[in-house]
Formats: C-alpha cells, structure tokens, sequence
C-alpha cells in the first residue's frame, strides 16, 4: 500500500470525519458494556465500564481472581518502567506474528452476504504491509476468517455483551475484527479491558479483548463497492485497538482535521509517541533536550537516526516531542518536522487512573500546528522555517535526504529528573492507599476536618466506595461551610436517633436542605443514597450558586425536579457531566459514592 491509497486528499477526510460522527449519533443507551465513567471507576468486582471517545472505545475492569488473565502486572509507578510513557507494560505490542480473527456483524436490516474470506483478501496485502513497515518489522498482523454473530447496531458489533467470546476475549490473544455491510467508512476501536487494583496500584490488559469493527462496504472514487473495508479505516481503528490515541491539530474540537496522521486524517504515518509507546522506536533512539543551544539530525521510522526528540515540561508525562515523520510509511525521505503536544496527567476519562496517569487511547496526543498552517496540509516545518513554543523555539535549518536537522534554543519548561508523585506519601486512611484514585482529595478532606472516617469512634477508614447516605452528607457539608451550631429547632422528625442529627439540622437552618418528602417536608432520610441530582441540590444551595443562565446543558436532566441546580453545577465548573468526552449527560438518578463526593467538594473549593 503506497501513499497513494492515503491519498483521497481532503475530501476523504471530510467523508471520514462525516461519517464517524455520523456513527457517534447511533450509540444506544441499552448497549450491555455502555456506562458511563466519571468520577470513579465500577464499584463491583466483575464490572465493566465502557466509554465512547467518538471512533474509541475505553473498557476498564477491577480484578477479579480470575486465572485467565497471564499478562504481565504494570508497576505501581507509572512511569517506573519509562519515563515517557505511563505503565509502558501495557502499552508495548508483543513482537511477532498477532493474528485477528474476522468475523461479520450481522445488524437487523443489514445484508448478511458479506464474506469474510473477501474481506481478508483486501487486507492481507495493504494492511499487513503497513504495520510491519511502521513497526520495522517487528508486528505482522495476520487475518482469519470466522462466521458470523449479531448485534442491534455499529456499537453492539464491539460491545463484548455480543461478542462470541463475551468479556473473556479472544482465543490466544488474538485479536477480533467485526466488519458489517451497515454504512460506509466508519468504525470503532478499543484495546481491551484493562483491569486494575487498588493494593499495589497496578494495571494489565485482559489477554484476547482487542476488538474493533469496520463498515463492510469500500466507496471507490470512481462509485463501485469492493467486499472489504476501507483500508484506510482498518488501520485507523487497528491503532485504536493496539492503544493508540487520535492525533488532532492542537486547539481543534474535531479530531480528525490532521491530514498528516492516520489517527486523525488521512496521513500514512502516525506521531513518534505512538510508535515508541507501542515499542516500535528503542531508547536509544530517543533524545532530550532540557535548554539552551542544541542541533539535532532527526529522520523517519526507517531511518537510523532520531526518531523522537523530547522536550519535557513541569509535569510529569507531559511534554513535547520534535520528529521527522517519513513522507510515507515505506518510504526513508521525511515530510517534515512535526511537533507534537503529549499529556498523560490523570484527568481525563477512559483509561485514566485518578492522579495517577493516563494511557492507551486515553493519551493526549495533539500536532502543534506551524505558523499559517492551512488544514489541507500536513502540519510540518520544512527547511528554513521556525516555530515558537512557550520558551523555545526550533528551527529546521537544512533538509537531508533521509530527514531534517533542527536547532533548539530556550529554556525547557521541566526536566526528566525523578519525580515522586503526590500520592506517594500513603494515604490518610487504612483504606486508602496511595494508590487510591481520590486519595489526594480524600487527603485534602481529612486535612481540612471535613471527614473524619467511616467507622468511628476508631475512624481509621474513609470506605471511599461506599455510597453516601444524606447524613453522612450533612456532615460533610456541615463541617466543609463551618455552619454555626443549630438552634435547636427539631425540624425533621426522622433524625431524632441519627447520629448525624446536628450536621442535618445545621444544614436545614442554613437553607441547604428542605427535606426528602415534599411536599411536607417533615422528613430528611437520614440513611437514604444520595443521587447525583440531590447532590446538586445540596452543593447548589450550600454554595449559594447563581442562578444558570438557561441554556440547557445536559440531555438527561429535563423534567428532572434537580435540573434547575444540576445546571448552576455546571455553571460554577463542579461538575462536568458523566458521558465523557461529550458529556451531554449529568446521570441525576446515579448514587454518588464518598471517594465521588471528596473530589466533588475539592472541585467546589470547599477544602482550602
């Protein structure tokens, strides 16, 4: 496959992008695997969360003593084993042959004539040759074809709640291709299940539970239909599945305007990150470059020069990278100098752990583009062109037959020195280890005597995974705003024998509460789970939020007797929804757990 098969200029990419976001429009709520992941991951063992991030699909499991997963354990430290790469054990793609079984998703309404003996003989060739020469041949995917399997729609084709093989996966680690008749140039990717302990903190990917799913039908330029998807997007969702994240332009909201990465347009190659995440680029191929006067010769994947550059920042596994993408993926010549932009912090979704880090697909991985960058070109410097970058700057200052030599001046925002992260410190309760998502805001809580356990008089455990009563809201909140002492008004004749009677009765002299049984009111539910909506409720009032300005944020708070406080929420910034990346739903009837509630309150800024 040569560059031309990439090369449908900028009206693929406008197909491409169409008809993935056209896919985003058909996701369906009862989908067995589809919930949300906001502030935590599942609270029971065996769970499955999954979130959709447009053509990606994050799946993430706590463990479970099960005797079939055989892949190696990631450290506790996420970069222990690389410092540019969080938990690389899981990142790194096994060297050698990986066979894919192909399968044909049948979807009501759908033809069921696909063959999937016609769909290999179209991947064989392009898609093969394309991963063994990114991976200078150390990854050779190979195709097998299988018989077929149902699901109601695009997503149910990789949901594991339809799958043949279910949650366990694949045979032999291999991989699971799902190609249907449904559609044009559209897909899903995901790199598996990744399951997770608390005690030490650790991760691994469920061995066989690489899947993604094509549409089955190739629209040629000239109209005619082929029996096999379009290569372009095979490989697009394969990198998905072997954990690669899109590559947007940075400062774009659609990611796919970058013509020059296959993970986002319709490039031939993909960003430096990638490859070396996947072990495709060694150590020694890296350089950084901390400040002042330096001059490097960078060339592409098949060069024996620099393939990555790194310029570090002040934060840990976030930093810039400088290469010389090749002009195709078989060719040595380069097409430019790409900068990139790479955060790996632990605040997105997906396969994001808390304060820990980010990984896989949920890497942030954005081209910075060059000065007057026009979208229909890939974003490159070329020979005598220079770019700024907060305090550095790189010139590209000649062109080379197999790359480009560039100059850094400036400073370096960071180094790579060893860096413990916060949570290193132990946590603040038995249960709470260091390797605790929330154990920086559950900290901050105790630090600040807003908690004070859950199993008193002892008190030496937060049970951050329980659910939290109204009472044990009350006092949360009591003690946050430092509400004065009631004045000893009854209010609520249910609360009498509750040992958190004074935080709820100090809450309801402050206004912050009314009652659980309008519209009487004469009872709190002391002991009841505390929704997502009654939270709002609560912060709403007790933060004195301002009044939403009507435009109406969330899909799924309409009619909802909390709308009007779940959007001052999202007004004040405390919340940001509980479907990520879209988040255009806030979830009011989910019971919020007490590890939720502590970084709901540090978002509120009621720990300082």
């Amino acid at each position: 496959m040569s560059v031309r098969s990439f090369e449908a200029g900028a009206r693929w990419a406008r197909v491409i992008a169409a008809t993935l976001a056209m896919t985003l429009a058909m996701v369906s709520a009862a989908s067995a695997a589809e919930a949300a992941l906001d502030e935590t991951p599942p609270n029971q063992p065996g769970d499955v969360i999954s979130v959709v991030d447009e053509d990606v699909l994050s799946e993430i499991a706590p463990e479970s003593p099960d005797l079939s997963l055989s892949s190696v354990w990631s450290s506790g430290d996420p970069y222990e084993v690389d410092p540019f790469v969080a938990w690389r054990e899981i990142t790194t793609i096994p060297v050698g042959t990986h066979p894919w079984e192909v399968w044909r998703c049948d979807i009501p309404g759908v033809s069921k004539s696909l063959s999937t003996a016609a769909v290999i003989a179209g991947l064989e060739d392009d898609v093969t040759d394309w991963f063994e020469k990114m991976s200078r041949g150390r990854y050779t995917p190979t195709f097998v074809a299988k018989g077929g399997y149902g699901a109601p729609n695009l997503y149910g084709c990789i949901d594991s709640g339809y799958s043949p093989y279910g949650s366990e996966g694949t045979p032999d680690d291999r991989g699971f291709i799902g190609v249907t008749e449904y559609g044009g140039m559209q897909g899903l990717g995901t790199p598996g299940i990744v399951h997770y302990t608390y005690s030490p903190p650790s991760l691994r990917l469920r061995e066989g539970t690489r899947r993604l799913v094509v549409g089955g039908l190739d629209l040629r330029q000239d109209g005619s239909l082929v029996p096999y998807p379009a290569v372009e997007v095979v490989v697009h969702e394969m990198g998905h599945a072997l954990g690669w994240p899109h590559v947007p332009l940075q400062g774009s909201s659609d990611a796919y305007t970058n013509v020059g990465d296959v993970m986002s347009g319709l490039g031939s190659t993909t960003a430096a990150i990638n490859l070396y995440a996947a072990g495709w680029i060694d150590r020694s191929e890296v350089s950084v470059w901390e400040g002042g006067r330096s001059s490097f010769r960078l060339g592409g994947h098949l060069t024996s020069r620099t393939q990555m550059l790194v310029i570090p920042t002040d934060d840990r596994g976030v930093f810039y990278t400088i290469s010389a993408p090749a002009a195709d993926y078989d060719e040595v010549a380069s097409s430019g100098v790409a900068v990139h932009f790479v955060d790996q912090s632990g605040s997105g979704d997906g396969y994001c752990f808390g304060d820990l880090a980010c990984t896989l697909v949920s890497r942030v991985v954005e081209a910075v583009p060059p000065p007057g960058h026009n979208l229909s070109s890939i974003p490159v410097l070329r020979a005598g062109e220079t770019m700024t970058v907060g305090s550095w700057q790189v010139e590209v200052t000649s062109a080379h037959s197999d790359g480009f030599s560039v100059e850094l001046t400036g400073t370096a925002s960071g180094t790579l020195a060893p860096v413990e992260p916060e949570t290193a410190t132990g946590g603040p309760f038995a249960d709470v280890g260091s390797d605790h998502l929330f154990v920086s805001a559950i900290r901050r809580l105790a630090d600040a005597g807003i908690t004070q356990g859950c199993n008193p008089p002892d008190n030496t455990r937060f049970c951050p995974e329980d659910f939290v009563t109204r009472g044990e809201m009350a006092a949360f909140l009591a003690r946050a705003l430092s509400l004065p002492a009631s004045n000893g008004t009854n209010r609520f004749a249910d609360d009498d024998h509750s040992v958190f009677q004074g935080a709820i009765e100090r809450l309801a002299q402050a206004g912050a509460t009314v009652g659980c049984n309008p519209p009487d009111n004469t009872h709190y539910c002391p002991d009841d789970q505390v929704t997502r909506g009654e939270m709002a409720a609560f912060l709403a009032r007790a933060l004195g939020l301002a009044a939403y300005s009507g435009s109406d944020r969330f899909d799924d708070d309409n009619g909802s007797v909390f709308q009007g406080a779940i959007e001052r929420l999202a007004q004040a910034g405390v919340t940001v929804g509980c479907n990520p990346p879209d988040n255009t739903n806030f979830c009011p009837d989910d019971f919020v757990t007490r590890g939720q509630m502590a970084a709901f309150l540090v978002r509120a800024d009621l720990t300082d």
